[in-house]
Parts: C-alpha cells; sequence; structure tokens
C-alpha cells in the first residue's frame, strides 16, 4: 500500500496531504483546548497566564494566515477568465466542447452558464463518460446529443463526434497534441481548442 500510495501520481498532490492536515489540527485543537480549560479552572489562577494561553491560541492561526496567505492568494489568477473569453471568441452556437482535465472542464462550465444567453455551449468532461450517470445528465441537457456506447473512454468520444457531427459544432481542447484516437478526423486549431 506505502509503495502504491507514493508512486501514485494525479495532477493535483494536495489532497493527499488532507488527512496528516486534519490529524494536525485536532492536535492543535486539543492544545488549545489544554490552554484555554486551564485558563478556566483554577489550575491558572493569575492573569498572565490567561492572557498568555489566549496570545498562543491567537498567534498560531494568525502566523498560518500571514506566512501562506501569498501563496494561497488568487485575486490575481485570471487564467481562467482569459481561457473562458478566447473560447468564446472562436466557438460557435450550440457547440460541444470535450476537454480532458478538471480545470478547462470547470471553467467552461461556469462560462457556459454564465454566458448561456450570447452563445450556447456544451462542455463535455471525457474522463466522466464512462459513468452512466453523466451521460444521462448530458441527455437530459443536450436532449438532441447521441451518446453511443462503445467500451473505452477514446471510442466514446470518437462515437460521439461522429453521431453528432452533423448537428453540432465539436471542438476538442488538449494541452498537448491531440490524443491518437482523433487522428481520423481533420482538426484545425481555434484559439485554444481544436475544430473537429
Amino acid at each position: 500500500d506505502v509503495i502504491y500510495t507514493v508512486n501514485f501520481r494525479i495532477p493535483d498532490g494536495a489532497p493527499f496531504y488532507i488527512p496528516s492536515y486534519v490529524i494536525f489540527a485536532l492536535f492543535l485543537g486539543m492544545g488549545m483546548d489544554f490552554l484555554l480549560d486551564g485558563s478556566r479552572t483554577k489550575r491558572w489562577k493569575n492573569w498572565r497566564s490567561i492572557l498568555l494561553s489566549i496570545i498562543i491560541c491567537l498567534t498560531v492561526p494568525f502566523y498560518a494566515l500571514v506566512r501562506h496567505y501569498p501563496y494561497v492568494d488568487m485575486s490575481d489568477l485570471w487564467e481562467p477568465q482569459e481561457y473562458g473569453e478566447s473560447i468564446f471568441q472562436v466557438i460557435e452556437p450550440n457547440a460541444l466542447i470535450f476537454t480532458s482535465y478538471d480545470g478547462p472542464t470547470f471553467a467552461l462550465w461556469y462560462f457556459a452558464e454564465l454566458y448561456k444567453d450570447r452563445k450556447r455551449l456544451w462542455g463535455i468532461s471525457i474522463p466522466l463518460l464512462h459513468y452512466d450517470w453523466y451521460r444521462e445528465n448530458l441527455l437530459q441537457a443536450i436532449p438532441d446529443l447521441h451518446i453511443p456506447l462503445p467500451e473505452t473512454n477514446a471510442s466514446i468520444v470518437r462515437e460521439i463526434i461522429k453521431a453528432n457531427l452533423a448537428t453540432h459544432p465539436i471542438y476538442v481542447y488538449f494541452p498537448e497534441e491531440p490524443p491518437e484516437f482523433l487522428s481520423e478526423f481533420t482538426l484545425a486549431p481555434a484559439g485554444p481548442l481544436h475544430r473537429v
């Protein structure tokens, strides 16, 4: 298990630290409770001890905020905004856009909802296509969508493109080269996307 966990690779490794953060937070809370409980009982009778325990309890979160805020501040992060706007400049209405990563997919879903009156687009997450519930939701949202059911994700995408090419403009987003399963289609660059 340890070898699997250490070698397991996902694009966003931060979730692996969540259990240790929770355990650390529990111990931190127990320590703060001990300090505050000592200040409420007769164990610590003078006001300096009470003041010291309050200062310690406030210093830890304040230090964490000051120390780490610059690393998590996303007020200057405009990449999703620029990505969404660049897509809306190149797509045609009623477009199907296939994405393979969470970041572009969520930005696409956000812009699809935000600008639904200007151009209708449908962001389709390739990794979710093998789930029945996701395909059912797509069929409810896009009534004229045809979803054949091949065995693999790659063939699902290929078959969906073939089945819907006549009724929807279709685009794909891959930050690297488009995958091999799209080689039978002609792809034309369209901003950050490729038009099928």
